[in-house]
């Protein structure tokens, strides 16, 4: 009897045993992890990722949105990167179809770090109900960016749930380097003068690619060379073909002159060595040479950059060691932004100037810092916390410290994988940008950081949206495809007209279209601040219907206070007889363009604003 007894004591333990063994996984430091936890950092599902093809269909598209908007050759005002952030938004839209399946929504997870573009929408929509947006177009626009952010943090953590990490990481990241070999392709044609349609032309010393900017050329090379590590510690390459298409990498991350690129790879070093044992295995000894290779790598090569270079005749070249040590000695442009930003938090804490303002309030603030500084307004203050304590105040900064520290300390207590690694590296890329300017206001590089965040996410939010689930996505992604299919019609109209109206070369014949045009776009169009910039650049400065073009030129003022407009507005106020308001503009238009005083100085003169006896055209004050 205690025979059978214990026989069935010694089955119950085993079957417990082998049920624990289900439900848990040992990871590489012998700790034990719920299942969620284990499939999470390995990478592993139930689910075989060939049985799931909508998603591997969603990933791909993903992929085409890392790639296809860094290839765009086309950069024209008013907006220069208009069709690469309209490739990025359609294809992010249709890789949102993958979240119709109706398992989705049945145990519906919300990553936690969708609270952050959740909570900015809040604010901008308070600040427009408060009146203190001037522009609503742009705050649509703005709060449709951040819609279409959060819905992919929520594909970003389905992926990741249903094809597992390191399909992820290994999709992603030969789109990445695939992209990155296809940009040194272009690069190198542009350096060798071919024109095609398909190159963006190299109009500096620094080397861009088809993106039109050297930080934003710098900032995807980089994470290509992330994604290049990654790749290669997974023995998903030779040593050769790595090294190969890392001193291509590396090539044009010097050739790009921007001073972040060593910051990057710094960062990469500093990922890697921070991970648990990282020399115990192939794999992350792998990873360890790689990342500690590239720092000497890069600085022998801009040394060979630096010979070579001038053998080959007269190409323009300036290299990122050149910038760090030329400009480090000066004062910092940067430093002056944040400064102005710090002014506005200061002057308006509790929500901001409004959103979309920081241009305006730049140009009110030109020159206070004294003669000889930097004074030219500039859109973002160059650093995303100061931006948003800019604009939407102080709620808009402990929402994002909130969000990032919530995300970050679950991050910490998951094992570092090789994934978790290449994860680390991309964001910490975007993140050390987003500190010196403002990828993230680009959708190309927002929806890499939403795709990443929620992916990373390991925090979930749960909500009950199986009723409302479906029939409000769909309604989502068919407004926010109707609403990309009508800018684009009114981009299209509007930048046929930009280069004429600046330098005012619409012909007498052409006026009735442009009107036509303009009217047509003014009364249906997101695009509507810029029809008033453009009518204001395109206007006359005399007494004919002066009131209308003092109401038109003060909005678009408001909105992009251009140099030409500046100076003109001054005249408007001058013809107009209201000399005391015509003066401080034209301090303001000499504060922040002092260089392009002597192009209106003889029409300044003629209205009395400049005195009489003055014929040098300095920018001095009567």
């Amino acid at each position: 009897m205690s025979g059978r007894v214990l026989s069935g004591a010694a089955h119950l333990l085993r079957c417990a045993t082998e049920r624990r063994n289900l439900e848990s996984g040992p990871d590489r430091h012998g700790k034990l992890l719920t299942l969620s936890q284990y499939e999470w950092n390995q990478g592993r599902q139930v689910n075989s990722p060939d049985r799931q093809p909508v998603e591997t269909f969603g990933l791909w598209l993903i992929g085409l949105m890392w790639v296809l908007p860094f290839l765009n050759p086309r950069h024209q005002l008013p907006i220069p990167s208009f069709y690469g952030e309209l490739f990025a938004f359609v294809l992010g839209m249709l890789a949102l179809m993958t979240l119709f399946r109706k398992e989705v929504w049945a145990n519906f997870q919300l990553p936690g770090i969708t609270l952050l573009p959740f909570g900015l929408i809040i604010l901008i929509l308070l600040q427009t109900a408060l009146g203190m947006v001037v522009f609503p177009q742009m705050a649509l626009i703005g709060m449709q960016y951040l819609l279409w952010a959060c819905l992919l943090m929520v594909l970003g953590q389905r992926l990741r749930v249903t094809l597992g990490w390191e399909r992820l990481a290994i999709t992603l990241a030969w789109f990445l380097v695939a992209s990155g070999v296809i940009n040194v392709a272009m690069a190198m044609l542009q350096y060798a003068g071919i024109r095609s349609v398909w190159l963006f032309p190299k109009l500096s010393a620094q080397n861009f690619g088809n993106l039109g900017q050297p930080n934003h050329f710098a900032d995807y090379m980089a994470l290509a060379i992330g994604s290049l590590g990654y790749l290669f510690a997974k023995r998903r390459l030779s040593g050769f073909l790595a090294a190969l298409t890392a001193t291509a990498f590396l090539t044009m991350l010097a050739l790009s002159g921007s001073r972040s690129s060593w910051l990057y790879l710094v960062a990469f070093l500093l990922l890697a060595w921070a991970r648990p044992e990282p020399l115990a295995d192939g794999e992350n000894r792998q990873l360890m040479l790689a990342c500690l290779l590239l720092l000497p790598s890069f600085a022998l090569l801009q040394a060979a950059l630096h010979w070579l270079l001038p053998l080959l005749g007269s190409l323009p070249h300036l290299l990122a060691d050149e910038r760090f040590f030329q400009q480090v000695s000066g004062t910092s442009v940067r430093l002056r932004l944040w400064q102005n930003a710090l002014q506005m938090f200061a002057t308006h804490p509790w929500l901001g100037i409004g959103y979309g303002q920081f241009q305006w309030h730049s140009f009110l603030l030109a020159g206070s810092h004294g003669a000889g500084e930097f004074s030219r307004p500039a859109e973002h203050a160059h650093n995303l916390p100061l931006q948003l304590l800019a604009e939407l105040g102080m709620p808009a900064g402990l929402l994002l410290i909130g969000c990032l520290w919530r995300w970050i300390r679950a991050a910490a207590v998951q094992a570092v994988t090789l994934e978790i690694w290449w994860l680390r590296a991309l964001l910490t890329v975007l993140g050390i940008h987003s500190l010196l300017e403002y990828p993230l206001w680009y959708s190309f590089f927002l929806g890499i950081a939403a795709i990443l965040l929620g992916a990373g996410d390991t925090r979930m939010l749960r909500a009950d949206f199986s009723r409302l689930g479906r029939p409000a996505l769909a309604a989502v992604l068919v407004l926010g495809l109707y609403s990309a299919a009508s800018v684009t019609q009114s981009y299209s109209t509007l930048a046929s007209w930009v280069d004429r109206a600046r330098s005012h070369q619409i012909q007498d014949n052409e006026l009735p279209r442009f009107r036509r045009d303009m009217s047509q776009l003014m009364r249906g169009s997101m695009l509507t601040p810029y029809v008033e910039l453009i009518y204001a650049l395109a206007l006359t400065p005399s007494r004919e219907l002066l009131n209308e073009k003092l109401l038109l030129s003060a909005n678009a003022l408001r909105f992009k206070p251009v140099s030409d407009l500046a100076y003109r507005h001054a005249e408007l106020l001058a013809l107009k007889g209201d000399q005391k308001a015509a003066l401080l503009q034209l301090k303001l238009a000499e504060n922040a363009y002092p260089e392009d005083f002597r192009k209106h100085f003889r029409r300044l003169q003629e209205l009395g604003l400049i005195n009489a006896g003055r014929t040098d055209g300095s920018p001095k004050h009567p």
